[in-house]
């Protein structure tokens, strides 16, 4: 064969790579591809110009480690809702140490029978979703801030 026909391309390539490529056989966790990766991380692109407006690069950047703890959650089967509450309730008395029992994998194993969250009743979350979205209004120098739900009259 010809160095340069197409099949004696792909043959080098494949023996040049002979190692790596054997790597699934070897050890079974190992996934043949990428491809339930690529799906979970499409949500980054598919929102590129959404992410344009992140008023500094230090949001944009706090952005994409967010998405990355949200798409590691997914891809380990946990509510990345219940996951954050959980972890940003636990993580001011947990110890500096043991800081990597606070990532979702190990998470998982260690909190996610019984999250702190789930004690919080639920008009609780509420009050917390509605200021999180009045702080992100204020934080995009937005005046008019919608009025709360018990402000509205209905005159």
């Amino acid at each position: 064969m010809l160095p340069g026909n197409p099949l004696s391309k792909a043959l080098h390539y494949a023996m040049e790579r002979h190692n790596s490529l054997r790597v699934f056989l070897a050890n079974p966790f190992v996934q043949l591809d990428t491809n339930h990766l690529e799906r979970a991380l499409r949500v980054i692109p598919m929102g590129r110009k959404n992410f344009l407006f992140c008023w500094s690069e230090l949001g944009a950047v706090q952005l994409g480690m967010l998405q990355s703890l949200m798409v590691t959650c997914r891809l380990h089967d946990i509510n990345p809702y219940t996951y954050l509450l959980d972890v940003l309730q636990r993580v001011g008395s947990h110890p500096a140490s043991k800081v990597d029992e606070l990532i979702p994998r190990n998470w998982k194993q260690l909190f996610a029978e019984q999250p702190m969250g789930a004690a919080c009743p639920q008009n609780t979350i509420m009050i917390a979703s509605n200021t999180f979205k009045r702080v992100a209004q204020v934080a995009k120098h937005d005046n008019t801030l919608e009025p709360e739900p018990d402000s509205i009259s209905t005159a």
